[in-house]
């Protein structure tokens, strides 16, 4: 990500209002401000360079993004700029503030994104029981395992109602769960490097 972050330190000598203006078109086009369009954008490349405006605006969607979705605050978007080389701390302020104006619409429109709210684990519950394959006193066969899992999962199907919780029920091997098992923690693992 540092390599479409570059584009910050460019931003370094961009004067203060035409700085401001990438800034409010850029997370107001992220937010969907119905009060920002795109054209306010193009009438930045007389100012900055159309190729410094992309990238710019690139870099700023992404970072608004990610870090929306991290429900992160204002003090990561500042320290993001700082280290990829905006050094201009009323610019960083700035851009953390309009972080933190339109951080709920992002967050409102990355829920819905593809039209799907994704459900949240809430709880788990699982037992084992063992069943007989044989009913058949004179051939008798071993008890095989088998595990229960319910998932409780909430869905909120908007943002102003209540959850609701679901469940899934699932019965699985010896071995499927095992495998249940190995999927979570290498997933665990893989968050835990990201940091996540």
């Amino acid at each position: 990500m540092s390599r479409l972050y570059a584009v910050f330190g460019e931003l370094a000598s961009a004067g203060s209002g035409e700085f401001e203006r990438l800034a409010t078109v850029s997370v107001g086009l992220v937010a969907k401000d119905p009060r920002v369009s795109e054209g306010e954008l193009e009438e930045l490349y007389g100012a900055l360079g159309e190729s410094v405006t992309k990238r710019a605006f690139a870099a700023l969607a992404a970072m608004v993004t990610d870090l929306a979705r991290l429900d992160a605050g204002a003090s990561e978007v500042t320290s993001t700029l700082e280290e990829n080389g905006l050094t201009d701390g009323s610019k960083r302020a700035l851009v953390g503030r309009l972080f933190e104006r339109f951080k709920p619409a992002v967050r409102l429109a990355l829920g819905r994104t593809a039209g799907v709210a994704i459900p949240r684990l809430v709880d788990i519950d699982w037992r084992l029981d063992y069943v007989v394959r044989s009913s058949d006193p004179e051939n008798p066969t071993p008890l095989v395992p088998i595990y229960y899992v319910t998932l409780h999962l909430a869905k909120a199907p908007s943002a102003a109602q209540q959850p609701l919780v679901e469940t899934v029920q699932l019965a699985l091997s010896v071995e499927q769960m095992q495998d249940l098992l190995l999927t979570v923690r290498d997933a665990n693992h893989q968050a835990a490097r990201l940091g996540v």
